[in-house]
């Protein structure tokens, strides 16, 4: 399944995709627009969600039951000074798999 929320293109608007009363494994591929706002939610079941677009700390992407892969195909920064971190809206996934660049920013 793959599902592009590029009509969200305001802050205001919310991008959201729920999978949560499927009965089957979900594969779905999201790309996000320009609105920082996405909500993501995957079934019960073993699913795998291929992300693209800009993370933020607005953009809440969940696992659900089973065991779910997270793939990013974007870029993520880590920064140790930030108290909120770009992937801190993720959350059930037992697998990550990155398939952007990861920068870590450490000011020591």
């Amino acid at each position: 399944m793959t599902a592009n929320f590029v009509g969200a293109s305001f802050d205001t608007q919310t991008a959201t995709f729920d999978a949560s009363a499927a009965g089957g494994s979900i594969t779905a591929s999201i790309t996000k627009g320009a609105s920082a706002l996405a909500a993501v939610t995957m079934s019960a079941q073993n699913d795998t969600l291929i992300y693209a677009g800009a993370l933020s700390e607005t953009t809440v992407l969940v696992g659900g039951g089973g065991v779910d892969t997270l793939r990013l195909s974007t870029d993520v920064a880590f920064d140790e000074d930030e108290t909120t971190q770009t992937g801190s809206g993720r959350l059930r996934f037992e697998v990550l798999q990155l398939m952007g660049v990861l920068m870590l920013t450490s000011c020591h």
